[in-house]
C-alpha cells in the first residue's frame, strides 16, 4: 500500500514539474531541455524499479 502512495506522490509532483516546464520551455535552450527530458526518463525508470521492489516487499 505504501508503494502505491509513493508512486502517486511522485507522479503528481512530476506532473506539476512538467506543467511548469511547458510554460517555461521558451526560456530554456533546446539542448538543456532534451537533457532534462533524458534525466526525467532515467528518473522514471528508477522510480518504477524502486516502487516494484517496494511492492514485492509489501506483499507477503
Amino acid at each position: 500500500m505504501s508503494s502505491l502512495l509513493f508512486l502517486f506522490f511522485f507522479g503528481s509532483a512530476q506532473g506539476v514539474l512538467m506543467t511548469y516546464l511547458s510554460h517555461c520551455a521558451s526560456l530554456f535552450p533546446h539542448l538543456f531541455l532534451s537533457l532534462f527530458y533524458f534525466c526525467l526518463f532515467i528518473f522514471n525508470l528508477t522510480l518504477i524499479v524502486f516502487s516494484f521492489t517496494l511492492y514485492k516487499k509489501d506483499s507477503p
